[in-house]
Parts: C-alpha cells; sequence; structure tokens
C-alpha cells in the first residue's frame, strides 16, 4: 500500500501539472525534488482515519481495520528506521563515490566499504550489491541522495498537513496548486518556501528518526 501511494504520487505529479512545455511539468525536476510528491504521499497510508478508510475484510468490505490493528500496522512503520536509513545514506554515499573517482572503481569493494562505515558491519559475504543497484544507470547518476534530501521536503510538508488536518481540503488545494502543478517552473526550494510560509529545514527528519538536533550535531562532528 505505501509503494502504491508512493508511485501515485509521482502519477499526481504528472497529472496535476499546469506547465506549458512537457520539459517543465510533473517529475521533470531537479533530482534533490523528484521524489518530494511520492515521499509525501506515502505518509497518508498511516493517518489512522485514511486507513481505515481504505481497509476491507476480503469477506465483507464493510467491516473495516479494527482500532487495535490499525495502531500496531502504524506504529510498525518505526521498526527498522535505523536500518533502513543508514542503508539509504549508504547507497548515497556508494553512488558518489562511484562518480567522483578519477580512476577504475572496484564497485564490490567500494560498496563493501561503504557499507562497514555506514552501517557498522561488513555487507553480506559472496554478493554483489552494485549488480542490483538499478538505480545507477538508471538516470540517478550521482543523485540517488536525492531520496534522502526528498525526504527531509517531503516530511516538511507533512507537518504542515498533519497541522491542519490529513484530509483538509484547502491544505491540499494548495499543495496541488502551489507544488504539484507548478512541475519545473521554479526551483522546487521556491515551491516548498511558498507552500511552507518558511524555508523547509531538516528538523521533521530528525523528529522522525526520533534524532535530537544535539545527538546529530555529535555524530558529525
Amino acid at each position: 500500500m505505501e509503494s502504491l501511494f508512493h508511485e501515485t504520487g509521482h502519477a499526481m505529479h504528472d497529472i496535476f501539472t499546469t506547465a506549458p512545455y512537457g520539459t517543465l511539468s510533473g517529475t521533470s525536476v531537479s533530482w534533490d525534488f523528484v521524489e518530494t510528491p511520492s515521499q509525501t504521499m506515502e505518509e497518508w497510508v498511516y493517518d489512522p482515519a485514511v486507513l481505515e478508510s481504505l481497509s476491507g475484510r476480503y469477506t465483507n468490505a464493510s467491516e473495516t481495520i479494527p482500532p487495535d490493528l490499525a495502531r500496531r500496522a502504524i506504529a510498525s512503520r518505526d521498526e527498522g528506521l535505523g536500518i533502513q536509513y543508514s542503508s539509504q545514506l549508504a547507497y548515497a554515499l556508494e553512488d558518489m563515490r562511484f562518480h567522483t573517482a578519477s580512476g577504475p572503481v572496484n564497485v564490490t569493494e567500494v560498496w563493501n566499504e561503504t557499507c562497514v562505515e555506514i552501517k557498522g558491519r561488513p555487507a553480506v559475504a559472496g554478493t554483489r550489491q552494485p549488480a542490483s543497484f538499478s538505480h545507477l544507470m538508471g538516470g540517478y547518476d550521482a543523485g540517488y541522495y536525492g531520496y534522502l534530501w526528498s525526504k527531509v521536503y517531503a516530511l516538511n510538508v507533512v507537518d504542515t498537513f498533519e497541522h491542519d488536518g490529513m484530509t483538509n481540503t484547502i491544505t491540499g488545494l494548495r499543495f496541488r496548486n502551489d507544488v504539484l502543478a507548478r512541475g519545473n517552473m521554479e526551483d522546487g526550494t521556491v515551491l516548498l518556501t511558498n507552500f511552507l510560509g518558511h524555508e523547509p529545514g531538516v528538523e521533521p527528519l530528525y523528529a522522525y528518526l526520533g534524532i535530537s538536533r544535539t545527538q546529530a550535531a555529535s555524530n558529525t562532528a
């Protein structure tokens, strides 16, 4: 369901465009920003009211998800966040190391070293992770970091919706008109600043991961 909402975010980015040219519409934006609508939409799956409205027992569609099961399903999102986001950081760094190397690259060796550095444990022996990292040759070359940076943007948007209500139609129309419809007619940070009323910051990501700014500063020192 999360993947469905993720890809729906990409679709909405294209469908709602008001750009006069295809090269300025929808997902034709910077790699720093392209995953923002998709990662924003993912969060609706974890809203109790939305989850209830989507659910239905396979033998009786009117029988929606029980509140306790919904609560546990939403809570399960936090399971493995450390592994998930350390992996994303490792992928982004691996990608950048490949594309900034000055000579031939042993990609498996680079991945193994990055895995130990970022995740604190070696890659599974005998595996060749770069061979299955399709984004490296799919247009994200030296830009895979955009997933994490777009998550920062997405969570800024979600904060606004959580304040106003996840199904608030006025906020939804503002997001549609100020962000989705504009495509690449302005830089993504400009669009977000217009929608949010302030420049997007990293605090929503820290809060999402349960990290204080003090912890973040000490970990990077």
